[in-house]
């Protein structure tokens, strides 16, 4: 069957795309989790075995970010490619401080300080204890979103591990 409808612009970005040129600290790390990919965009912590070297993907509101998973170009298709993001034991880029591309999960303004629903993946403008990861401190909104949309968003994770 023939394709009847396509868009006619190419999309703006994609989740966990680098903003833009502005300063940025990544570190190459390893996805450590035996089983679970890590989708671009979402947050990671230290592998508590392997500080220094391996992350997991965030899935609990008591979970302490390291950093956020960067898209990249780099990456080896075969063998650290999944569908959305890094195989379990692939080599990952980690943004600890810049700008990034990532979801929204509720209407969000510029200027709003920023928490993390482990359960969506997605962040939202405020934090719930025991429901979300309190990123507050350490991500702010640049620009406006609404539910499912990406936006930029600030983040400095380099003070607080």
């Amino acid at each position: 069957m023939a394709q009847t409808s396509y868009p006619t612009a190419p999309s703006i970005a994609i989740e966990g795309m680098l903003a833009n040129l502005s300063p940025h600290t990544i570190e190459s790390r390893t996805n450590s989790d035996s089983s679970a990919q890590i989708s671009f965009g979402k947050l990671v912590k230290e592998d508590t075995l392997a500080p220094a070297v391996g992350v997991q993907p965030c899935t609990f509101a008591t979970d302490v970010p390291a950093g956020i998973a960067v898209h990249s170009h780099a990456y080896e298709r075969g063998t650290e490619l999944d569908a959305s993001g890094v195989k379990p034991t692939g080599s990952i880029n980690m943004l600890r401080k810049g700008p990034l591309y990532v979801l929204a999960g509720a209407t969000i303004a510029t200027g709003d300080h920023l928490a993390y629903d482990p359960t969506t993946k997605k962040f939202v403008p405020t934090h719930t204890a025991g429901v979300t990861i309190n990123t507050t401190a350490q991500a702010v909104a640049r620009g406006p979103a609404v539910v499912d949309g990406l936006f930029v968003a600030d983040f400095d994770f380099t003070n607080k591990p």
